[in-house]
């Protein structure tokens, strides 16, 4: 809504949004009229537990200047797409349910990764680091980008990655891929 931002207007692609304040809040992205763009978001010094949700048919481009979330913060995805030309680094909750991570930014995982049958795609690089431990909820598909997987990469249930359209998933030195899936085939495709 335009009157919860400074200005009475949506952050614009030339503009950061600054999610900041104390106490708890979730800013929902719903933009199904079309994808709504931002240089970049901040989240604000002040100390609140911020999260940002896309969901349904809702779709963010972040811009040069990226998005960076703390440690008390969650990045969600359920839905909807987030095209990052900057970089995206996730110290938080990092919630990718479903819906797509398109972009030529590269996104770095310091945190708890939830990946669900979400599509990653793009000629960005998806970095989990050895402080993530990512958990599959669903079984995603890593279309065209690069994953260097450094932390802990958990599959179970019926969930495994589908890698597909010259997709990689690089387990670097010190990375640990936990496999108690029921899927024959916890790593899918032929990239």
């Amino acid at each position: 809504e335009a009157a919860n931002w400074t200005g009475n207007h949506i952050p614009t692609a030339t503009e950061l949004a600054i999610i900041d304040g104390a106490g708890v809040k979730t800013v929902e992205v719903r933009s199904t009229g079309g994808a709504q763009s931002v240089r970049g978001v901040f989240f604000g010094p002040t100390g609140g537990y911020d999260n940002l949700l896309l969901s349904g048919g809702s779709s963010l481009g972040i811009g040069v200047s990226g998005i960076t979330t703390p440690s008390s913060s969650a990045l969600t995805l359920s839905g909807g797409t987030l095209t990052a030309t900057g970089p995206v680094t996730t110290n938080g909750n990092f919630n990718l349910n479903s819906g797509v991570l398109n972009g030529s930014g590269n996104v770095v995982v310091n945190g708890a990764f939830s990946l669900g049958g979400a599509t990653l795609q793009g000629t960005g690089t998806l970095n989990s680091s050895a402080t993530s431990t990512t958990t599959l909820v669903g079984s995603p598909t890593l279309s065209g980008m690069t994953w260097n997987q450094s932390g802990t990469l958990e599959i179970g249930g019926a969930h495994r990655v589908l890698i597909a359209n010259s997709g990689v998933l690089n387990n670097r030195a010190g990375g640990v891929i936990n496999d108690t899936t029921t899927h024959g085939s916890p790593l899918e495709g032929n990239g």
